[in-house]
């Protein structure tokens, strides 16, 4: 996670949502704009259409829509250019608005307080709306003592009352469209400007019930004859909204190419929202005010750097030529400046409602796709889900009932998806709560994120519609580059991902891509198997795992005991026991209890492996899943089960990498180690130390070897020959040791070193006999004296092979005073092969000062040995130190090894020595 990633504010502190958000007048009007309302003054229309200064307050001015409106009101004005527009989107693409824009610079210009510069000012005029979706053929509209009945009729009384309705009054009565000359009559008074909305919707509303076209066809006519007649006049235009397809026509196809090709001569077609430019008018609508404009550019720049920096990274990971990182990096621009333009919405929101959700036919380009956002923005203002410094795909509060609804008001299938979404995403048990829960465990600064509904919300939004030729769904490249942000990176977001796949039960992954559908997947399926076995099958099976994880360890190891009296002892092995489940919150005490065993001899033998309880919890989970799906894949197999053959082999699929899982999960599930080691200050014979093995690399070793690692400090391969005579107090209290005896010293008393087994006690013998002491076998303790039967079966001044040292009974190891009186006495110890020879440059000499006929009170010496004559003065001096009142030495020692000496070996075996005993080292 990037430092940055907490220093970036969240939208919510830098911009304020428009009025009608905060005040949650959040209804599909609020943002469907009514030509017909606003014209009446119909009080019940939101403010923002009804009022010329917030309207253009909230709009953002479109490169195409500032053009129509120049366009349009410089023709008013006397000028050149098209005088008939007409505007073809889908619905929701900005229709209406457009008009509404021109209505309001016609009426009431002088109101207007935003920028208008290039746009030209006709003067006074009038300005005519007629809307399809009020007027109604069939049923007159009385006004003013007049009935109306026609389009031609509103058009008249509508530009000058009941006087130019006069003009057309016969028409209007017979149903039959007027000519030209009778229209110029009416519109030759300019400017004037004619605001058609919806005129399909009229037209069909011409059609009779029975067939009857005859309406209809004056209508056509009327509208035809419109169209030249404002053509031809100096200062009139006349603007009219068409549907863009058959399907918003409510499938009137013919209707609509029919009025299409009766206008196409003459009238220019027109789009007041280019694709790019969707995403700044939903940001004006939402957000008028930003409050302080360089505070809140300051902050959208660092937003939108921090975002582009991410996304970079993400791109140059999979990078693997210069040109592809260049591509990276000229993407990763892009972004940067479509968040400036789309700040505080991520652009990956915009573009999938614009682009994905665009070909639905429930969908509402720009309508809808306000209303929805707005319904986004208040559930997140008001608290809920966690604030980010984007609105992205994840963001979207699903749970909330309001922004459900405007979510399947734009993509339908709401009775399809609506358990979809209760059992996966937003019901009280929906099963990605377990995903949020397993990442905020292993990463708490992440509960906050509930990382799992974000990344399952944003692949329901993904689950509707599809650029063209694609197969529905999202691909994994694409859902992480909506996903990631600067505190949340890629192996977060496909870890989580892959946790999903697991999980949720709608969630469907093929073709590399994901999608909701309102049928089960495998999860269900696998679900239902796993609960036919219980708990004691499940932990059977974790059982399994360990017990392969730990067959290199053989012996040394105990697995799962079901009591303490059942951990082996007697042995001359350092063991560690691996509790089971039930001791995981009591370790201590279980370890406690195997120790003081009342029969336990070996109690300096043994260490207990603690296992992690959440680990355990995960265990059980992959484990009921390993057993679910071996039923599976035989039933299939047996022919028993039935699916198809993309389900097989994600069954094995799924089983591999769930087999996998546990094992890892196994690996890593004893990361703390309690050893019993001598309490010199305590009143109690043992203290428990805990060794914690989490930060240990475990790559390349098992699960036994890297616990054993950590235990390095208390556990021993190796064993020096001096430390051995130390511990045996050979030469100061005893002359010797039973062998068998001090073997069991070694595992029985916790004063003592833990050795891994006897062989290492074996090797120092076998080293020890070259001078540090001596070895004997076939010898018999009787009233306090050894008896040898034959001199040569004593081994002392040469080093002994190792499986010649046997430490059985009749064996022990004697001090070098004893082991040279029972070889010979004065002989000298046969040299090893391996024995320095002494040099010209050895020397023993004796300086003494303060002499007195007594002898001297000062001695010193200076000499070089062997290693073999080093051992046999070593009592010589401490025998010296014992006499002296003040004792200093200085040694000086240079080894060679055979081989390169093993670092571990010379700290454990030399070094720990020099620690224990306070000596520093040059």
């Amino acid at each position: 996670m990037s430092a940055q990633a907490y220093r970036l504010r969240p939208w919510n502190e830098v911009v304020r949502p428009h009025r009608d958000i905060l005040e949650g007048d959040l209804e599909m009007a609020t943002y469907a704009a009514d030509l017909g309302a606003v014209d009446r003054g119909d009080e019940n229309t939101p403010r923002v259409y009804l009022d010329a200064r917030d309207f253009f307050r909230t709009t953002y001015m479109t490169e195409n829509l500032r053009r129509l409106l120049a366009d349009v009101l410089g023709v008013v004005g006397g000028g050149q250019g098209d005088r008939v527009l007409q505007l073809r989107t889908p619905f929701g693409g900005g229709k209406t608005h457009a008009l509404l824009a021109l209505y309001h610079l016609m009426r009431s210009r002088s109101e207007i307080d935003v920028d208008l510069a290039g746009i030209p000012d006709p003067g006074p005029g009038r300005v005519v709306v007629l809307s399809g979706l009020d007027l109604d053929p069939i049923a007159p509209r009385e006004v003013d003592g007049l009935t109306i009945r026609t389009l031609w009729g509103e058009l008249a009384f509508r530009l000058g009352g009941q006087a130019a309705y006069e003009k057309v009054r016969a028409h209007d009565e017979e149903g039959r469209a007027p000519g030209g000359n009778v229209l110029r009559s009416l519109l030759d008074v300019g400017p004037v400007l004619l605001l058609l909305d919806e005129v399909l919707v009229y037209v069909q509303r011409a059609t009779g019930s029975k067939g009857d076209d005859a309406l209809r066809r004056q209508v056509m006519i009327f509208l035809q004859a419109l169209t030249e007649v404002v053509r031809g006049l100096p200062k009139a235009a006349m603007v009219y909204s068409l549907q863009a397809s058959a399907h918003e026509a409510a499938g009137d196809e013919m209707l609509l190419g029919e009025l299409d090709h009766l206008v196409a001569r003459v009238d220019a077609k027109r789009e007041p929202v280019s694709d790019d430019e969707v995403m700044r008018v939903v940001q004006r609508r939402l957000f008028p005010s930003f409050g302080e404009e360089d505070a809140h550019l300051a902050v959208a720049r660092e937003t939108a750097r921090e975002y582009a920096i991410q996304f970079r990274k993400l791109r140059e990971a999979y990078a693997e030529t210069e040109g592809e990182r260049r591509v990276a990096q000229a993407e990763s621009e892009r972004l940067e400046a479509r968040i400036l333009q789309s700040y505080p919405f991520h652009p990956h929101l915009l573009d999938l409602m614009y682009h994905r959700w665009g070909g639905l036919p429930s969908y509402q380009r720009t309508r809808g796709a306000l209303q929805f956002l707005a319904r986004v923005v208040h559930a997140l203002w008001n608290g809920q889900g966690a604030a980010q410094p984007l609105i992205g795909p994840g963001d979207v509060v699903l749970a909330d009932e309001h922004v459900r609804g405007a979510f399947f008001s734009q993509v339908g299938e709401r009775e399809r998806y609506t358990s979809v979404l209760s059992a996966d995403i937003t019901g009280p048990e929906a099963r990605v709560r377990e995903v949020d829960r397993r990442i905020a465990t292993d990463s708490p600064a992440f509960e906050r994120l509930r990382v799992g509904t974000r990344c399952a919300s944003a692949i329901m939004l993904y689950s509707f519609g599809g650029r063209s030729g694609e197969d529905r769904g999202v691909l994994e490249s694409e859902l992480v580059q909506a996903l990631v942000t600067p505190e949340l990176d890629r192996n977060v977001v496909t870890t989580c991902l892959h946790d999903l796949r697991d999980e949720l039960l709608y969630l469907h992954y093929t073709g590399r891509r994901y999608r909701f559908e309102p049928k089960p997947n495998l999860n269900l399926m696998i679900q239902e198997a796993a609960q036919g076995f219980d708990a004691d099958e499940v932990l059977t099976r974790v059982k399994m795992e360990l017990a392969r994880l730990l067959t290199g360890a053989g012996d040394r190891a105990v697995l799962w005991p079901p009591d303490t009296a059942a951990i082996p002892d007697g042995d001359p092995l350092f063991r560690i026991v691996y509790l089971p489940p039930e001791a995981a919150d009591s370790a201590s005490e279980y370890a406690e209890r195997a120790i003081e065993e009342r029969s336990r001899v070996y109690k300096n033998a043994l260490a207990f492996a603690e296992p992690n309880r959440a680990g355990l919890e995960r265990a059980r989970t992959l484990a009921r899943l390993v057993l679910a799906l071996d039923s599976l894949l035989g039933e299939v197999k047996a022919k028993r089960l039935t699916v198809e053959r993309e389900q097989e082999d994600e069954l094995a699929e799924r089983r591999q990498a769930v087999g996998g899982e546990l094992v890892a999960t196994c690996d890593r599930l004893y990361e703390r180690v309690l050893v019993p080691l001598a309490d010199r200050e305590g009143q109690r014979p043992f203290r428990l130390e805990t060794i914690d093995l989490r930060a240990q690399l475990a790559a390349g070793r098992d699960l036994h070897t890297r616990l054993l690692d950590g235990l390095r400090k208390h556990v021993f391969d190796t064993l020096t020959p001096a430390r051995l005579a130390t511990l045996a107090k050979l030469g100061e209290t005893r002359e010797y040791v039973a062998v068998e005896e001090l073997s069991k010293w070694f595992f029985s008393i916790f004063d003592f070193p833990k050795l891994i087994d006897e062989s290492v006690l074996r090797d120092a013998i076998a080293r020890g006999t070259e001078g540090m002491f001596g070895y004997v076998s076939g010898a018999q303790a009787l009233d306090d004296e050894l008896e040898v039967p034959r001199r040569e079966l004593v081994r002392f001044g040469a080093t002994t092979p190792v499986d010649e040292i046997d430490l059985g009974p009749g064996c022990y190891v004697l001090s070098p005073k004893l082991a040279a009186s029972l070889v010979g006495g004065e002989e000298e110890p046969a040299k090893d092969d391996g024995e320095v020879e002494e040099t010209a440059d050895q020397e023993v000499g004796v300086v003494s000062s303060d002499e007195t006929d007594g002898g001297a009170r000062r001695y010193s010496v200076r000499f070089a040995a062997t290693a073999a004559q080093l051992f046999r003065v070593l009592p010589a001096l401490q025998n010296l130190a014992d006499k002296s009142a003040s004792f200093r030495a200085r040694l000086e020692v240079e080894a060679e090894g055979r081989e390169p000496f093993d670092p571990n070996w010379l700290r454990n075996a030399v070094e720990e020595h020099f620690d224990e005993a306070g000596i520093e080292r040059d």
